[in-house]
């Protein structure tokens, strides 16, 4: 990340997986947690839909069309990385 803010800061020292984006799916903020569980650098994450995300197998199923459909929140597992389980609980914030 090239410019730190006290947000970014905060961000990034959480040990949790935070994937932020927007109504269209477009990755917008993502902790470094979130690299580990998908195995990429948190930063390639950025700028990029989670829908194509999705189609190349980083994860399944996909979170944004569930939450917003039910616009609240919503958990599940999801399949990361070499087949390894995730528990996920997101929401909207629109």
């Amino acid at each position: 990340m090239s410019e730190w803010s006290e947000y970014k800061t905060l961000l990034h020292s959480l040990q949790e997986d935070i994937l932020v984006t927007n109504k269209d799916g477009t990755i917008v903020k993502v902790s470094e947690a979130t690299g580990k569980v998908y195995d990429v650098h948190a930063d390639e994450l950025l700028g990029r839909s989670v829908y194509d995300l999705e189609k190349e197998g980083l994860f399944t199923p996909l979170a944004t069309p569930m939450v917003m459909e039910s616009q609240e929140r919503v958990t599940f597992v999801q399949t990361v990385p070499k087949k390894k389980k995730a528990a996920c609980d997101r929401f909207t914030r629109f």
